[in-house]
Parts: C-alpha cells; structure tokens; sequence
C-alpha cells in the first residue's frame, strides 16, 4: 500500500474545471489591475457619501433622499461585481468593460 494511498490522497479531479487561455488568463490580471485603481476612487466616492449622509442626517434629523440611498446602493453592488470578477467568481468583467445593466447595479447576475 502506498502512502498517498493509506493517506486517503486522491489525485483525479473531482470534477472537470474549464481550462483558461493563457491570453485570457493575461487580459484578466490586466483588467484585476485596472479594477484596483477604480475601486480606490469608487471607495473615495463612497467614503464622501457616507459622511455626507451622516452629516445630512445629524442637521436635518430625517433620512438623506431616496437619490442618494440608491446612489449608495449602486455603488456598493458595483463594488461587489468588481470583486467578484477579480476572484473568478464571476466571468464577465463589470463596467466600463461591459455595459451597465438598464435598470440598476443590483439586478446583475454574478
């Protein structure tokens, strides 16, 4: 008995992956580089966000405007889509590489 065997080591796929492309592979960490830099200004845009929502509800005493909730919302989803096309749980790349869905971030399909 072997010792990979007595180890309970099996080395057939459990299932089948599909094979990647190295130029798919290549144009996929070029487009991972690209989505960090737009995630950090996403992120700048929703740090301005947050605080002005903040803001806007200690002076005001009342919920910020449906615009802007659904301004936020957006923006987190678009987040979401981008990291999960940079950790392959996702095939299509989010926006500006492909098109932004007519009505809304969140009906996106991962």
């Amino acid at each position: 008995m072997s010792t990979e065997a007595a180890l309970g080591v099996d080395h057939a796929p459990a299932e089948s992956k599909p094979e990647l492309a190295r130029t798919d592979v290549f144009l996929r960490v070029l487009y991972t580089f690209v989505f960090c830099v737009i995630i950090q200004a996403v992120s700048a845009v929703l740090g301005i966000l947050v605080a002005f929502q903040i803001i806007y509800g200690l002076v005001t005493q009342s919920m910020p405007d449906e615009r802007v909730t659904k301004f936020g919302r957006d923006l987190t989803s678009y987040i979401y889509h981008v990291f999960q096309y940079m950790t392959f749980n996702r095939e299509v790349p989010p926006f500006p590489f492909s098109d932004l869905p007519e009505d809304g971030l969140e009906s996106q399909e991962a």
